[in-house]
């Protein structure tokens, strides 16, 4: 499984780098090429950024992925923290059961050693 998570996350990181480069990539070409058909101003909070409809959609679509991934990573994260939190609930019951058997084994040394000690005292009056 730690190889399996290992490999997504190389994937995500891949993924997240070319998403980088890319939203970039568009902001930049849109910059160079003053020439498109650009939408500025309106309700969309990306209608305040001059750009075409088509680098617009690209941006959503690549912000979508991206939210799309962190609810993933969220979740995988989540499911962790539940593995990890019954292994810990798991270990607890294991320690007290240790603890109790040793205490247990600690009474019945001292009762062993009291009745040697009786036996022995009686022994020697």
């Amino acid at each position: 499984m730690a190889f399996f998570l290992s490999g997504l996350e190389k994937e995500t990181c891949q993924k997240m780098e070319k998403e980088e480069s890319a939203v970039h990539g568009l902001l930049e070409s849109s910059s160079e090429n003053a020439t498109m058909t650009v939408a500025c101003g309106g309700e969309s909070p990306l209608d305040g950024i001059c750009l075409s409809e088509t680098d617009k959609t690209s941006v959503l679509t690549l912000i979508r992925e991206e939210i799309i991934t962190k609810e993933i990573e969220a979740c995988e994260w989540k499911k962790k923290y539940e593995e990890t939190r019954e292994e810990v609930l798991e270990m607890r019951k294991i320690v007290a059961e240790y603890e109790k058997t040793n205490d247990q084994m600690i009474e019945d040394m001292q009762r062993t050693n009291m009745t040697s000690q009786k036996s022995f005292q009686q022994l020697t009056m």
